[in-house]
């Protein structure tokens, strides 16, 4: 028994430090945060006028 109480007590007395910073979750939100700031702030495209109708071409008739 005093092995597994020695066991716990080094593991709690470890720093975790910088391993409990880079874990997948974290790594998932900083991602999801990262896109969203990019899609807020990008420039937007200039906006495209919309075309005129095509005109309308009249041909005259004549039979031979």
């Amino acid at each position: 028994m005093e092995h597994v109480e020695r066991q716990m007590n080094q593991q709690a007395s470890q720093d975790l430090g910088l391993s409990s910073l880079a874990t997948p979750l974290n790594f998932i939100l900083f991602s999801a945060v990262l896109y969203t700031a990019y899609a807020l702030l990008r420039p937007s495209p200039p906006p495209q006028l919309p075309r005129d109708a095509p005109s309308t071409v009249f041909r005259t008739y004549t039979p031979h």
